[in-house]
């Protein structure tokens, strides 16, 4: 009888069963420190291009923070959309004073993807912590203060869990949701253990004075991924480190693919 792929079974099993408990350890590590009681201000920005058969839900769900206005500023950057996406949120901006329509068509093109109108976006921020997500996202009322609570005076960077909705996906977003929160939970166990591993664009947050220290996107590298491409220049060049968000509420939900 073969014992080898027995062996290897076994041992495959072993490493398995080692790094899910080195994962889980690190997850319990991840500290929230509380809603402090002064709250800071924060900027939330979602860029957008051509979203306008999703990007009414996010604001919908954005409307609903639980956060005192006074301290709130939303900013919707579109990056050059030909469709309806900007009329759609001109239609907000008649109704909340708080929520700012921005355009990256001024902007030169020296900076890939999202790059550019995030860039137009922070720049035009009034806020402590920046809170970034997509237009295909949907945030809970207590989001922004799941992602504050994740903030000491060692924390530069805050990634956060994005499942998606498997609600009328079938099958396919079953999948999806387990395979990316597999991940995520991965990444939130690798940032408990100090290791700044990724995090994800449509659920982050970082401080304003943070970003600007590492010179902007203009001084970081050009990349499309630029949630990660921020994560390791900030935590390598800044006396800032990784945390994440874990509250609940925290918890962001993405449209299936």
């Amino acid at each position: 009888m073969n014992t080898v792929p027995e062996l290897l079974i076994i041992l495959y099993a072993a490493l398995y069963f080692l790094m899910t408990v080195v994962i889980l350890t690190g997850v319990k590590r991840v500290r929230s420190y509380g809603i402090p009681a002064e709250l800071p201000s924060v900027t939330v920005i979602v860029c957008a291009r051509n979203e306008e058969d999703v990007i009414g839900r996010c604001l919908d769900s954005l409307l609903l923070l639980d956060y005192p206005r006074e301290k709130l500023e939303i900013l919707i950057v579109d990056d050059e959309s030909d469709d309806r996406t900007a009329d759609i949120v001109r239609e907000y901006l008649s109704r909340e004073v708080y929520f700012r329509l921005l355009s990256a068509g001024t902007e030169l093109h020296d900076l890939p993807g999202k790059q550019r109108p995030l860039n137009r976006g922070i720049y035009e921020a009034r806020g402590e912590i920046i809170l970034v997500t997509d237009a295909d996202i949907e945030v809970q009322p207590g989001w922004i203060k799941g992602h504050v609570a994740a903030y000491d005076e060692n924390t530069g960077i805050v990634g956060g869990i994005t499942r998606v909705s498997t609600e009328n996906g079938g099958i396919l977003a079953t999948v999806q949701n387990a395979d990316q929160v597999s991940k995520l939970t991965i990444a939130m166990g690798c940032a408990g253990l100090g290791i700044p591993l990724t995090i994800m664009g449509n659920n982050c947050s970082f401080r304003r004075d943070a970003f600007l220290e590492c010179g902007g996107f203009g001084k970081i590298n050009a990349s499309i991924v630029e949630d990660v491409a921020l994560l390791y220049y900030m935590t390598r060049n800044t006396k800032y480190r990784l945390n994440w968000a874990s509250e609940r509420e925290s918890v962001a939900v993405s449209t299936p693919e």
